[in-house]
């Protein structure tokens, strides 16, 4: 069977439409980034106030993503998720398959779980048989001992999945902490380099430690004397990190959404070259 080019180019459209929207939120999302950046001020403080007796060693910033800024991840995010959809959709009708339910770019824990998916009564059990070798050929599952699976577009379905009460996509600050110089007594309650978020190292000393209203803290050490501990900055990197994306604990959430974009785009293209080739061989 031979068709027009432009006839599939146009079972396409969706899908780039939806590519488009991704690149605008992203562009968007790091043009506003730029400027929230310059909204959070740091400081380091050994804070004899927080809990009675004790001195707490924090760096702490005000400022924090805006609700604007993680609306366009989301957007950028949800176009990825839907123009793999629509891709797998639109190959589908040209492969000859009209019907649209149970048609879905596949998400999957591992391989066994890919394979199901395209059983009688699996998620995508309407995916035409040609098909599905090219989508298995991308590997959206998680990277086994196999080595095989693609921790990029798998985060992305995870993060662009289901889960639609979750609106926002959450990526707080945290601080990465690279060549510096400490000195701390033996008595000091807690360290950690990099410093840790306040809820995590009040958890791991038994001490409460109060929340500051538009406060980020990253404390330290915990001691009993104000010059206990002391710290040489050195360089100290703050960066935006997704807390859903675990495969990705060191990769910024600004870096790891361009990720998300280039694989669709080229998952997509890559779909519809398959298409192309299937039917005008």
């Amino acid at each position: 069977m031979i068709m027009d080019l432009q006839d599939i180019t146009d079972e396409f459209e969706s899908a780039m439409a939806l590519l488009v929207g991704a690149e605008i939120a992203k562009q968007r999302f790091d043009e506003l980034l730029q400027n929230e950046r310059g909204n959070i001020r740091g400081e380091f403080v050994t804070d004899g106030s927080m809990v009675e007796g004790l001195f707490i060693h924090r760096f702490s910033f005000t400022g924090k993503p805006s609700t604007r800024l993680r609306k366009l991840a989301y957007d950028a995010l949800n176009d990825c998720r839907h123009a793999l959809d629509q891709a797998t959709v639109a190959a589908n009708s040209l492969l000859g398959v009209a019907s649209k339910s149970f048609v879905y770019f596949p998400s999957a824990e591992n391989e066994a779980d890919f394979d199901s998916l395209f059983a009688s009564k699996g998620r995508c059990r309407n995916v035409h048989p040609a098909l599905v070798p090219e989508l298995k050929g991308f590997q959206p599952w998680w990277e086994d001992d196999s080595g095989t699976g693609n921790d990029v577009l798998r985060t992305l379905m995870k993060l662009a999945g289901p889960n639609k009460h979750q609106v926002i996509i959450d990526f707080p600050l945290e601080l990465k902490t690279i060549k510096n110089n400490v000195t701390a007594v033996k008595s000091a309650r807690f360290l950690s380099l990099p410093p840790v978020r306040r809820e995590l190292g009040a958890a791991q000393v038994g001490i409460e430690i109060p929340a500051v209203r538009g406060r980020t803290d990253f404390i330290a050490a915990i001691t009993d004397k104000p010059d206990d501990f002391s710290f040489d900055f050195g360089e100290t990197i703050l960066g935006l990190y997704a807390r859903e994306a675990s495969r990705f604990p060191a990769t910024p959430f600004p870096d790891l959404l361009g990720s998300f974009v280039k694989t669709t785009k080229d998952i997509v293209f890559r779909i519809e070259n398959f298409v192309l080739n299937e039917i005008n061989p």
